[in-house]
């Protein structure tokens, strides 16, 4: 049996560009929503490093509460891209507690990775006295 070459016909040339054509598109929307979720992924990542941090902080803190005072504290984690501000901020001789404030800031300059704002954590301490320290 004899076969002709109108048998075995391929795709078009037609064909073959309008199949490029959808799957380019298809590639560059995939393109799209995996950078998306990296940058979400990325800011989640940042924001649980930054609650981490304020916790290991505050618990530190709370651990060596000592004299009643007004302080500022600052230190910069520029290796782990945050910024740490603590404020202890006594309220009064009488009842001999204090606010101790946590801050965490990011360092990132990019808007779509880093927080648009600050996370802080705000806690009443009981301090002692100088007097009762001696």
């Amino acid at each position: 049996m004899k076969s002709d070459a109108k048998d075995c016909r391929g795709f078009t040339l037609l064909e073959v560009c309008v199949a490029f054509v959808v799957l380019m598109i298809g590639g560059t929307a995939c393109r799209y929503y995996v950078d998306t979720f990296l940058r979400l992924w990325e800011r989640e990542r940042l924001n649980a490093f930054m609650v981490e941090t304020a916790v290991e902080e505050m618990e530190a803190r709370l651990d060596s509460v000592g004299v009643c005072r007004d302080t500022l504290w600052e230190e910069m984690h520029a290796r782990k891209g945050v910024k740490l501000r603590v404020t202890e901020k006594a309220i009064g001789e009488a009842y001999l507690l204090e606010w101790l404030n946590v801050c965490v800031s990011s360092l990132r300059e990019s808007e779509m990775v880093s927080p648009k704002e600050d996370l802080c954590l705000r806690r009443i301490v009981k301090c002692k006295r100088k007097e009762d320290l001696l």
